[in-house]
């Protein structure tokens, strides 16, 4: 599981339960839990009203672990899943363009 706090921009990367997830409750938190990158966009959309394109196949298919609970936007949580993966993103004219690190 990667955390990552956007106040102190620290990153950490810990073992995942699913009990963390049960935990943390409420109706803010957002939960990938082993989901396709593809998975989640859609999720995203859904949720942010959002259009995303993903550009390579292969990072579609790419697995997360994520959980946000302080409000994040759509950045933040782009931001935080490209930290630590093989995922790059950029936002132009309200599109959100996922492709691979070259």
């Amino acid at each position: 599981m990667v955390q990552y706090d956007k106040v102190s921009g620290v990153t950490d990367i810990s073992r995942y339960s699913e009990d963390m997830a049960e935990s943390l409750g409420g109706g803010s938190v957002i939960c990938f839990n082993n989901l396709r990158l593809s998975d989640i966009a859609s999720d995203l959309e859904r949720r942010f009203g959002a259009q995303i394109v993903l550009s390579d196949p292969d990072i579609a298919g790419s697995r997360y672990f994520a959980i946000f609970k302080h409000g994040e936007t759509i950045s933040d949580i782009f931001t935080a899943l490209s930290r630590n993966s093989n995922m790059q993103w950029e936002q132009r004219g309200g599109v959100f363009y996922i492709t691979a690190k070259h």
